[in-house]
């Protein structure tokens, strides 16, 4: 049973990740609605961390913030919906990479570089 359901699932989320990006990251906008709105996925957990975070920003402050966080969240769910089938060329012409040359020291001494 769960293993039909993972396979109507994946082959969902593929399809959807042939769409070009523009059309996804307008799914994105149609996402953020219900998710912040309707579902209020761990709203309360989000804006306690946000005051805690930023305890000079106002109330209205605060609720831009997470605004922009469940808009930046949406963005991120399509876009790790695109990872399934997105070109590793246009991968990369969408990443940037600083620094990499200090995570290979890290590595080299056996350390995190995160």
């Amino acid at each position: 049973m769960w293993s039909v359901l993972y396979y109507i699932l994946y082959s969902v989320c593929f399809l959807i990740s042939l769409l070009p990006f523009k059309i996804l990251y307008f799914l994105s906008d149609l996402l953020y609605f219900p998710l912040y709105y309707c579902i209020r996925y761990r709203k309360r957990i989000v804006r306690k961390n946000l005051i805690t975070s930023f305890p000079d920003k106002t109330k209205k402050e605060i609720i831009v913030v997470e605004k922009k966080f469940y808009a930046f969240f949406c963005d991120y769910i399509v876009e790790t919906i695109k990872l399934l089938s997105i070109r590793k060329a246009n991968m990369y012409k969408r990443m940037t990479f600083k620094n990499i040359e200090d995570c290979d020291t890290y590595i080299r001494q056996g350390r995190s570089c995160g």
